[in-house]
């Protein structure tokens, strides 16, 4: 076996746009985040209701963590269908393979890390993206938390433990998210070598 896989035409198109509807996919539930987000803020804040909600309604606020984790798993799970599909492609033309080999060992020289990520170093971007913003609103509970006057109180408790429940399940996604890419990595190396 030379390490490339043959595949045709039809097989091609229809891979790319599995990966192009992936990415609508995973586009679609980034925006998800943000209205979700702005609609748990708005309630949780009272914003709509001049003030005279419900005297515990910003315990809403403590959903914005989870929301975040659920979007971030299922824009992992997007990623990870996506990078599949690309390690299948990647050996089905040898240029393209080429171009990314080539790619990868210029981006490594030029940062001086012979052993780094190579090509994978442009995509590493975006997974940052999405982890950041689930820590930084699980974060910003605390300090909601902080400026409300809660400090002291028993419901600095609840948002304290919601905020580091939603970084520590945050950590744990983007921890198995990267152990399968790597599991992908290895994989394809058995399959077909570089």
């Amino acid at each position: 076996m030379d390490g490339k896989i043959s595949v045709s035409q039809q097989e091609f198109s229809a891979l790319r746009a599995e990966i192009l509807e992936s990415q609508k996919i995973r586009n679609d539930f980034l925006k998800y985040k943000f209205f979700a987000v702005a609609v748990l803020a708005s309630a949780g804040l009272g914003l709509g209701s001049g003030g005279q909600g419900p005297q515990y309604i910003d315990y809403i606020l403590c959903l914005i963590p989870l929301v975040c984790l659920y979007v971030d798993i299922i824009c992992y799970h997007n990623n990870c269908r996506i990078r599949v599909i690309v390690q299948f492609l990647k050996y089905s033309h040898e240029s393209y393979e080429r171009y990314l080999e080539i790619l990868g060992q210029a981006t490594n020289h030029i940062r001086g890390k012979p052993s780094g990520p190579g090509v994978h170093y442009y995509y590493q971007l975006e997974d940052w993206a999405i982890a950041g913003a689930s820590v930084a609103l699980s974060g910003l509970l605390i300090v909601y938390a902080g400026l409300t006057g809660a400090l002291f109180s028993d419901r600095f408790g609840i948002f304290l433990l919601f905020s580091l429940l939603g970084v520590v399940c945050t950590y744990a996604a983007h921890r198995l998210y990267t152990a399968r890419i790597a599991t992908l990595r290895d994989a394809q190396q058995h399959i077909a070598p570089p």
